[in-house]
């Protein structure tokens, strides 16, 4: 009987430690104050998302280079590739999870940069070309400012995102 008594003693200061420590001690994480819209897409989606806005740092990056040395050339190739033409084969069940104002931000920046493969192949003016740049940039600190992405349900296994350029994800 004194043996009972011990375990249930026991088992109940550790029942009631464990029940104080979660009360006292361990704070939930706290409610999170990002404001931005989010924008919820599938995990393979988030990741193209994100490949994309690399690639266009990645251009702006290069076109810098490429204006320091007067290399047109190069500004035009590296905008255009980044420009309209790199919306092509995006699914379009991305496109319909995607906020209207983010669409819209995003085809404008998309036009931006062909804007800016046309000023290089034209007048080739690098003040103009640093003033498109500038303009551009102001659009990915909108979007950055404005947006964050959730990702629904589970991450997808095994998923082939080798299709399209930019995205690398498949049509639908």
């Amino acid at each position: 009987m004194k043996k009972i008594s011990w375990i249930l003693n026991i088992g109940l200061l550790v029942t009631l430690g464990a029940v104080l420590y979660k009360y006292n001690f361990v704070k939930s994480a706290p409610e999170s104050t990002d404001m931005r819209q989010a924008v919820v897409v599938s995990a393979p989606e988030r990741d193209a998302l994100l490949e994309e806005m690399r690639w266009f740092l990645e251009t702006v990056q290069g076109s810098m280079v490429a204006l320091s040395e007067d290399e047109m050339g190069t500004i035009a190739e590296l905008n255009s590739a980044s420009g309209m033409r790199a919306t092509v084969g995006t699914p379009q069940a991305l496109t319909d999870k995607l906020p209207e104002e983010f669409r819209l931000l995003g085809v404008s920046t998309h036009q931006l940069f062909d804007g800016i493969a046309q000023e290089a192949t034209d007048m080739g003016d690098p003040a103009v070309i640093t003033e498109q740049i500038g303009g551009l940039l102001a659009n990915c600190t909108t979007c950055h400012a404005s947006y964050r992405f959730e990702i629904e349900g589970a991450q997808a296994k095994g998923v082939n995102l080798a299709i399209h350029p930019v995205c690398k994800l498949q049509p639908t």
